[in-house]
């Protein structure tokens, strides 16, 4: 059935059971939801059982519950309100909470294939609020084996807001076999969820961030500078970015001990 949707968010597939009921009134539709799918796939990923538990009215999604598990290695749920169309006289707000457990990161850059590519597997909880066009949440995020573009981060545990326009990072902390690297700062970005621009920089808008790192090497230096193999030694981080998002400006200080750098 999901072959008749464009939109390859609303694709799924799998063994369906239990029922889905339209009803017409005028040029409204209502709609519910109460089925259970087995061994399927969503967004190219594999899970055991999902479970969908919705009823749609007056161009707003009530989620009763909405779930996807693979036995021992996955689990993701989220349930509240999420208006969908404009036409809703009351204008009722996002109202969403979601839980999950060894999320993969790759499964949420499907969503947003232009953003930075992103993996890893992520424990936590979000609460979404605002409304599709000025989208608020918190978060309190655990990641292994994280990746970010082309960094490896190990372990990062991260907790903050945002406030429709900007992402407010309290903490943002990584730990790896050689050293830890702690951030904190504000990002423009859109992460509003009902803007085709999902997931790109407000370029106007001006970032602050400031990392600190100490590290016994530097991978995310290596990543990037072809002639670079890798750097030993003992080093020691902060750095600063600041202005606008288009053209980021750069400060910090560097400070090495007993360092070597390996070319290729």
């Amino acid at each position: 059935l999901t072959q008749f949707f464009n939109d390859k968010r609303l694709k799924l597939s799998g063994i369906i059971f239990g029922e889905i009921q339209i009803s017409t009134i005028k040029n409204n539709f209502d709609l519910d939801v109460d089925v259970t799918l087995k061994k399927g796939k969503y967004m190219d990923e594999p899970f055991d059982e999902m479970i969908v538990s919705c009823f749609y009215k007056d161009g707003i999604l009530h989620l009763d519950d909405i779930s996807m598990t693979r036995e021992g290695s996955l689990g993701i749920n989220a349930s509240g309100i999420v208006p969908v169309s404009n036409n809703n006289k009351e204008k009722i707000k996002i109202a969403l909470e979601s839980n999950f457990y060894n999320m993969p990161l790759k499964f949420v850059h499907r969503f947003i294939p232009d953003f930075y590519k992103v993996d890893g597997a992520a424990t936590g909880t979000i609460y979404l609020s605002g409304s599709p066009k000025k989208t608020k949440f918190s978060y309190d995020i655990k990641i292994e084996k994280a990746l970010f573009d082309l960094i490896q981060l190990g372990s990062v545990f991260s907790k903050g807001k945002y406030d429709g326009s900007k992402l407010f990072i309290e903490l943002a902390e990584s730990k790896l076999n050689d050293g830890s690297i702690i951030s904190s700062g504000v990002v423009p970005i859109n992460f509003n969820i009902g803007s085709e621009n999902f997931g790109s920089l407000f370029e106007d808008d001006s970032i602050d961030f400031m990392v600190n790192a100490n590290l016994s090497n530097l991978p995310f230096l290596s990543s990037y500078i072809s002639d670079l193999d890798s750097a030993s030694g003992d080093f020691e981080i902060q750095l600063n970015l600041y202005g606008k998002a288009g053209a980021i400006k750069r400060s910090g200080n560097v400070n090495i001990k007993e360092g070597t750098i390996y070319t290729l």
